[in-house]
């Protein structure tokens, strides 16, 4: 799987005279025979990126070129403190998908983390109280790094107004629209909240038959559900043998 495929833009931004890149994550732009630090908001899924030649480069990324390393198209580069924000070479680290995986879920699985799926009940309920304490809707977006319409559907109970709306269900059904288009009429959504809702400590849910496959598109079904470690689902990966048992990644 390729991480990023603009990493050749990055090899350019490093040596452009226009840019100064720095150690500790901060990068400068001179404008009019001035330097000028690059001032940019994370986005949703909590990532800061810099606008370079009409593409969006992983801030992150370009730091990691600077001072560490050559990049792989192959790898991610890892916040070995878990803070996205927190851009200093010495907290980058070249490693590969699945260990960055593993990284997510051993290491940051208890620390409270803002961005794309990871607000929760009790998060949204501080920013409603926090409304009605008198913050401004500016304040909160600046604060919790998510967007103006993401907190505006908190604040006016559009989203998040009830324990049951979990990440974990948030984020695989039904708000995914992979998971949406492969799911068949005849699916019980409650068998498919059942699956999610009764998931043992430290295991994922794994599509079988995977959905997203250049041969074959699986089920989003009970039947094609099954529990992995996170270790076991990131070396299957999007393997399929042809089977419906798809056994043949645990032999590699």
């Amino acid at each position: 799987m390729i991480i990023c495929k603009n990493d050749y833009l990055i090899d350019e931004i490093i040596v452009d005279p226009k840019y100064k890149i720095c150690r500790n994550g901060k990068i400068f732009k001179k404008e009019y025979g001035k330097w000028k630090l690059l001032e940019l908001k994370a986005e949703n899924d909590g990532y800061t990126r810099i606008k370079y030649k009409y593409k969006n480069l992983p801030y992150h990324r370009v730091i990691y070129r600077k001072f560490n390393g050559k990049l792989d198209p192959l790898k991610s580069v890892n916040h070995k403190d878990g803070n996205r924000q927190n851009n200093a070479a010495k907290n980058l680290e070249l490693i590969s998908h699945a260990k960055n995986q593993e990284h997510k879920y051993r290491v940051l699985k208890n620390k409270p983390q803002i961005g794309f799926y990871k607000i929760n009940f009790e998060i949204a309920e501080t920013i409603r109280k926090e409304k009605k304490a008198g913050k401004t809707l500016k304040q909160l977006v600046e604060k919790y790094k998510l967007a103006k319409s993401t907190i505006s559907y908190i604040i006016n109970n559009k989203t998040w107004t009830d324990k049951d709306n979990q990440p974990c269900l948030k984020k695989h059904y039904p708000a995914d629209p992979r998971y949406a288009q492969a799911t068949p009429v005849w699916a019980q959504y409650d068998e498919l909240k059942a699956v999610y809702t009764q998931k043992p400590e430290g295991m994922v849910v794994d599509h079988i038959i995977p959905l997203n496959h250049p041969d074959i598109c699986g089920l989003h079904c009970k039947e094609n559900l099954q529990y992995l470690t996170v270790e076991q689902n990131s070396k299957k990966s999007n393997n399929f043998d042809g089977t419906n048992i798809n056994n043949s990644w645990r032999k590699n």
